[in-house]
């Protein structure tokens, strides 16, 4: 909402779009539609309805990152599994959660290696499908700021810190369940800093 302001008050400036909001977003998208499938799937399937609840984690994790070598027991599968067999199980219970699931990945994987390129493609592929309405509206969105997303791809910067301090700041205020005195709370943040 701030972006016409910034290009009104600082006009050479060049917008960056920090790399989490963008993954942030994908991730809402993906977890939105994982819980419509999951809902339609509960008077189907009860255990593959437990499953697309219980694993919403492993869903947003990337891809890339799955393990694939570790076999454990699951106390929601038969015999031994990896992360990349659990995932794909549930991505095989609805054809179009697994098309979802590709989209994001491809788009957070050109992320994750600052290649605005392979994002921009990524981007121009998803036009081909048929995509559910509100992972529709989110790429949209990031077709809408591409350029933004272009910076972000070149440069390093990003508010991962500041917004670190603020979520600090905001639990000691709720652990503490509201300070009466301005000057305990800052003390207790400063002391926290130290």
């Amino acid at each position: 909402p701030y972006l016409e302001v910034v290009k009104d008050c600082f006009p050479k400036a060049k917008i960056v779009i920090d790399r989490f909001h963008i993954v942030q977003h994908l991730n809402r998208a993906l977890n939105g539609f994982r819980i419509r499938i999951m809902n339609e799937t509960r008077k189907k399937s009860e255990t593959d309805y437990r499953k697309l609840k219980k694993q919403w984690k492993l869903l947003l994790k990337n891809e890339w990152e799955l393990d694939f070598t570790d076999f454990r027991t699951h106390r929601l599968y038969e015999g031994c599994v990896t992360e990349k067999m659990m995932v794909d199980y549930l991505l095989a219970i609805n054809p179009r959660l697994r098309q979802v699931y590709t989209v994001v990945n491809n788009l957070r994987f050109a992320l994750y290696n600052h290649d605005f390129e392979l994002f921009d493609n990524a981007l121009e592929e998803t036009r081909k499908y048929s995509l559910p309405r509100k992972v529709r509206t989110t790429i949209q969105t990031l077709m809408k700021h591409k350029e933004g997303i272009r910076n972000a791809c070149l440069f390093t910067l990003s508010n991962g810190a500041i917004e670190g301090v603020n979520n600090k700041i905001k639990n000691i205020k709720r652990s503490g369940f509201g300070y009466r005195n301005y000057n305990h709370l800052r003390a207790r943040i400063l002391i926290s800093y130290r």
